[in-house]
């Protein structure tokens, strides 16, 4: 367990073994909505183009957010074709649009049943996301674990390190991650400092500072947000290399901003 000393407490970071390629495997898998593919389904080949033709007007109804309309495009497509993918991930998406988290999760659930061995880390994303909106976090967490456990078994690569910060106040230590593990692990050297324990828990609690897993920042930047005031990085941590490049030192220069105001961290 690395030491974060402050006036008052200490803030920590630790680190687990994982594989690298759970970094850039999510980048690639985190769209919500995208460009037609061709997919297999249950209906005949013919049925098959006309539904990818009407996917796409769908696709237009998605973005511009017009959720009903998109519904209504995307249930006619997969009332003929069950299995056409994108299409039940749109009906989830398009859910989530309108708020209706229940259902998107129902949904959400049906891409995971249909892509079966195929299943991406974004597929359990999704549902995670979802789950975490109607504030049922137990399931949420096991969603976005399934997701890391998918790309360890799935990828080989480079190791990394999972990361996450704790402080101490008052002779009590709690510890922030909300993008993995926060128990555990071992010393991570030279993230010790002098900070504000306020601040650190913010920038893992305010869901302002809440950003989309392997989008825009992993747990490397979420940690390096905890050690904001500290003036520390986890950059001694197995693949840093890799996510400092990918995501900068604090994630996504927007979501960091955001949660920078969030956490009243400019001044």
């Amino acid at each position: 367990m690395s030491r974060f000393k402050m006036a008052r407490f200490k803030m920590t970071s630790f680190k687990k073994n994982r594989l690298v390629s759970s970094f850039f495997a999510l980048v690639l898998l985190f769209s919500l909505v995208g460009p037609v593919s061709q997919v297999q389904a249950a209906c005949q080949p013919g049925q098959m183009q006309e539904a990818n033709l009407a996917y796409q007007t769908a696709v237009q109804f998605l973005n511009m957010k017009q959720w009903d309309q998109a519904i209504s495009r995307l249930n006619s497509i997969v009332e003929v074709c069950p299995e056409h993918v994108e299409a039940t991930r749109g009906m989830g998406t398009a859910y989530v649009g309108k708020g209706d988290y229940a259902n998107a999760i129902s949904w959400f659930s049906k891409v995971v049943n249909l892509r079966a061995s195929s299943v991406e880390a974004g597929d359990f994303a999704n549902l995670a996301k979802s789950f975490a909106k109607l504030k049922k976090y137990k399931e949420a967490r096991a969603e976005y674990m399934k997701a890391e456990k998918y790309l360890t078994f799935k990828w080989t690569g480079i190791d990394l390190d999972h990361t996450y910060h704790c402080a101490k106040k008052s002779g009590k230590t709690t510890c922030w991650s909300w993008t993995g593990g926060q128990s555990g692990g071992s010393y991570l050297e030279k993230t010790a400092g002098y900070g504000n324990w306020s601040d650190a828990k913010c920038t893992s609690s305010n869901w302002g500072c809440r950003f989309i897993y392997g989008v825009n920042g992993v747990c490397h930047n979420e940690s390096n947000r905890g050690l904001y005031t500290a003036g520390k990085t986890v950059k001694k941590a197995k693949g840093y290399w890799l996510s400092s490049s990918l995501y900068g030192t604090y994630g996504n220069a927007g979501t960091w901003s955001i949660c920078k105001t969030a956490c009243w961290l400019w001044w």
